[in-house]
């Protein structure tokens, strides 16, 4: 069966780090806790990854996008 991957990704500036955490947690749920649910969803897989970040969170990301590409 084919799969398709659709990842979200949040460039994020530092100085909303904090005020922003609420939604990359929610990036964070999406693979495990939402499914699409219509025929046209079938072998389609949502992810959602850690805030991009360049000053404080590029290990963080680095990591979450070298294990998404590891399951392809």
């Amino acid at each position: 069966m084919l799969k398709t991957y659709q990842a979200y990704v949040e460039p994020k500036g530092s100085q909303l780090l904090f005020e922003d955490e609420w939604k990359e947690k929610f990036l964070g749920q999406i693979e495990n806790n939402y499914k699409i649910n219509d025929i046209l969803g079938r072998g389609y897989k949502i992810i959602g990854l850690p805030f991009f970040n360049q000053e404080n969170r590029m290990s963080e990301f680095d990591k979450a996008l070298n294990d998404l590409v590891s399951k392809l």
